[in-house]
């Protein structure tokens, strides 16, 4: 391994091969040991091991675990991989109050995201085309409101996009892969939590759901940007399902009813936070984490509802999946 990594050096030294041409290749790193260089896929988790989060991964058959942070002074949340692999967002309490950190996907390089940022930060996703990322800023001294940002990936410009909303808290931005759009949740006017959308600019903002029996939360675009899966939480059985939304037709799909997959809401204090839902990279499968036996896990899925799968199982929380792209 250590003569393959001095060739892939010098060859990169000569110019003939780029540390970006790696990243294209789908070859991400590991913080365990320099050494180490793999070549598939990654599912970016969070994992409360001995009360605390941590960020972890795994490979998408449930393979190679990895815890990537280890006791910060507070729990760290929410990864995101950028589109070409290179980098992830998450939310940390390093910078005091939660913020949000920029890293090197082998997180030897960690740095705060917003530069000049006020109140707390969370949720961060990025735009498909690599230069900005979406976030939700939640200032408690001001509205309370949680509202839905986009920044440069600096972290210099950030600009509120549902300022026009402020009333209205908003949750988990994710962008079209067109980057013409963002759908994230919010609470709506009944006091659900509903699926929106809206132009990137913030206008044109459309209750995509508006449902007053179930919240629906945590929106994923799929690959092709013609379906949007998201969970829904039904409160008179106290249960998540994965949907999925074809956006053309407005068919909706259930697809761990399909899977007969009971999953009750978590014991969290803020239960919704603990959940997320992504596709992979070819559109075939999705990843979500699960409470159906008495403690969160990551299971994959296919986008017809069949092959369910419980991908980690152990003895503690395991929450908000991301799939490497």
């Amino acid at each position: 391994m250590k003569n393959f990594i001095l060739f892939i050096g010098v060859l990169t030294s000569l110019g003939l091969l780029s540390n970006l041409d790696l990243f294209n290749d789908k070859i991400l790193y590991s913080s365990d040991s320099e050494d180490y260089l793999e070549t598939s896929e990654r599912i970016l988790f969070v994992s409360r091991i001995a009360g605390q989060e941590e960020l972890c991964s795994v490979k998408p058959d449930g393979s190679s675990f990895k815890q990537l942070t280890k006791k910060e002074s507070r729990s760290e949340y929410q990864p995101h991989f950028s589109k070409d692999n290179r980098y992830i967002t998450f939310n940390t309490y390093r910078y005091g109050g939660w913020k949000l950190a920029k890293a090197t996907s082998d997180l030897r390089s960690i740095n705060k995201l917003i530069k000049n940022s006020v109140g707390y930060e969370y949720d961060a996703s990025w735009s498909n085309n690599g230069n900005y990322i979406a976030y939700i800023g939640f200032d408690a001294g001001r509205s309370g409101k949680r509202q839905v940002f986009i920044t440069d990936t600096n972290g210099i410009n950030p600009k509120n996009i549902t300022k026009n909303y402020k009333q209205f808290s908003h949750y988990a931005p994710v962008f079209s892969k067109d980057d013409k759009m963002i759908y994230c949740y919010a609470v709506s006017e009944n006091g659900s939590y509903d699926l929106f959308s809206m132009n990137i600019d913030g206008s044109n903002r459309k209750n995509i759901s508006n449902t007053a029996t179930s919240f629906e939360f945590a929106p994923s675009i799929s690959p092709d940007n013609s379906k949007l899966a998201y969970l829904n939480f039904n409160q008179v059985h106290n249960n998540i399902d994965v949907l999925v939304l074809d956006l053309k037709t407005n068919k909706i799909v259930n697809l761990t009813v399909k899977a007969n997959l009971k999953s009750p809401l978590c014991n969290w204090e803020s239960p919704f936070f603990a959940y997320a839902v992504d596709w992979s990279p070819d559109g075939k499968t999705l990843v979500f984490n699960s409470d159906a036996d008495g403690d969160l896990d990551i299971y994959t899925i296919k986008s017809d509802g069949t092959m369910l799968k419980k991908i980690t199982n152990n003895d503690w929380d395991d929450a908000q999946p991301n799939w490497s792209n």
